[in-house]
């Protein structure tokens, strides 16, 4: 499905939330994503030398150095734990993280997504490398 929006001479903001826009744009039906992507852009408890690493680790791959754009709301299971949940969105606030690259993501988003649970949402992200590169990721966003 597409979603075409066409207006003339007029901000967009004006009539949709901007955040709700960003959303409109970014997110998408995982099934109709006409590619695979194997990376996760992880924040928190999944992170290296974090409390849920092991997860990661038993898919295996490889990390790297990263931020995304968002907030980090007091929101999520993790919270409890000191790891807010992240709310994405197109302000400048840098939210560091990792990037977990695996050929095995593929077959593990399931697990991933029951672990993470109904308080988040598994979405599309470009994800900053700290080389410079920009790429297509996912990650676990707090579930509006």
């Amino acid at each position: 499905m597409f979603l075409t929006l066409i207006v003339q001479s007029t901000n967009l903001s004006d009539y949709i939330n901007p955040t709700l826009l960003y959303h409109l744009c970014y997110s998408t039906s995982f099934t109709s994503l006409p590619f695979t992507m194997l990376s996760l852009f992880v924040y928190g408890t999944l992170g290296p030398n974090r409390p849920n690493a092991h997860i990661m680790e038993n898919i295996g791959g490889t990390w790297a150095e990263a931020h995304v754009f968002g907030n980090l709301k007091q929101q999520g299971w993790g919270a409890e734990l000191g790891f807010p949940g992240i709310v994405l969105d197109q302000s400048e606030n840098q939210v560091s993280g990792f990037v977990f690259f695996s050929d095995n993501l593929e077959q593990h988003w399931q697990q991933l997504d029951e672990f993470e649970g109904a308080g988040y949402q598994r979405v599309p992200v470009k994800a900053h490398l700290n080389t410079g590169e920009i790429i297509d990721s996912f990650v676990y966003a707090l579930n509006h």
